[in-house]
């Protein structure tokens, strides 16, 4: 779900970047899935990337939103950003 968010944040799409990272955080923590200390430090300078972006509350706000998808609405946002020409 993190590589969704990459290349979301990669096409300029920090909002959809930010929300499918916020998802792959809530899915690691239910499923006890860690990420290993390399992705984790790629994680966390791909978060500093989003938050240049962002405005920190719109950043919780969405963050907020993110976490609260199913793993059914967060693959399914996945999946359109895919289609999506830059």
């Amino acid at each position: 779900m993190e590589c969704f968010g990459f290349i979301a944040l990669a096409q300029d799409h920090p909002e959809r970047a930010l929300q499918l990272f916020a998802a792959a955080n809530a899915l690691r923590e239910k499923g006890g899935t860690p990420m290993t200390p390399d992705e984790q430090i790629f994680f966390d300078e791909q978060l500093r990337d989003v938050r240049e972006k962002l405005d920190s509350k719109r950043h919780e706000s969405i963050w907020s939103t993110g976490r609260n998808l199913s793993m059914e609405q967060a693959i399914q946002m996945a999946l359109q950003g895919t289609n999506e020409k830059t």
